[in-house]
């Protein structure tokens, strides 16, 4: 098929009202944020340096944009423990050491304490001022002034 035809075909569809993506559904819009969202990790990811490739032939999972469609507490479990290990080497290297991989129900559930008191530790660290859903009161914002000239800008429109 040359540029012609495709020209040609392109015009037809037009003057029908058809074209391709007709015969696709509609998007649904929180599958759309959920791949989004989830592209956005999984790039984010690889630039801290994640090796995908790695992980999930020795873990025998697949980490894509469909990774969490649903729950999915092994993909979880793998990037908790490589963002904190990227945090802090040396204390994940201590903290990790006995339940890391959590293979059995009692590592899994250190693991998730560990996570949880680490996580826990790390928002107390950086807690903001306010709460995100919380907007300032009128005393708290800023207030913006823009200066005022002490001049009449009239009297220089007299001067070419």
């Amino acid at each position: 098929m040359n540029i012609n035809q495709t020209v040609t075909i392109s015009q037809q569809q037009q003057q029908s009202g058809t074209n391709n993506c007709s015969n696709q559904p509609p998007i649904n819009p929180i599958q759309f944020a959920l791949k989004f969202t989830t592209n956005t990790i999984l790039n984010t990811l690889h630039l801290l340096g994640f090796d995908f490739a790695a992980v999930e032939k020795q873990h025998k999972i697949q980490l894509n944009s469909t990774a969490f469609m649903k729950p999915n507490a092994k993909a979880f479990e793998l990037i908790l423990h490589f963002l904190l290990s990227q945090l802090d080497p040396e204390r994940a290297q201590r903290a990790f050491a006995q339940c890391w991989p959590p293979l059995l129900k009692e590592q899994q559930k250190d693991f998730k304490d560990l996570i949880f008191a680490w996580l826990t530790e790390i928002a107390a660290s950086t807690k903001p001022q306010q709460q995100p859903n919380q907007l300032p009161n009128q005393q708290q914002q800023p207030q913006l002034r823009l200066p005022t000239p002490s001049f009449n800008l009239l009297q220089f429109s007299n001067y070419h």
